[in-house]
């Protein structure tokens, strides 16, 4: 199921950072998370399992 965050994200091209910042982390934002991206020469993808105790 997929569902609204509040949530920000911040992408730092130099850097190659990326960070998803979520408003009020409750257990239910326990799962995996994929960033994809797509340009004129490549895509990509990075998936990471947040667990919130």
């Amino acid at each position: 199921m997929e569902e609204e965050l509040d949530a920000t994200v911040m992408y730092a091209q130099e850097g190659r950072v990326s960070t998803l910042t979520i408003k009020e982390l409750a257990y239910k934002h326990n799962g995996n998370y994929t960033c994809a991206t797509t340009n004129d020469v490549a895509t990509g993808s990075f998936s990471a399992i947040l667990t919130v105790k």
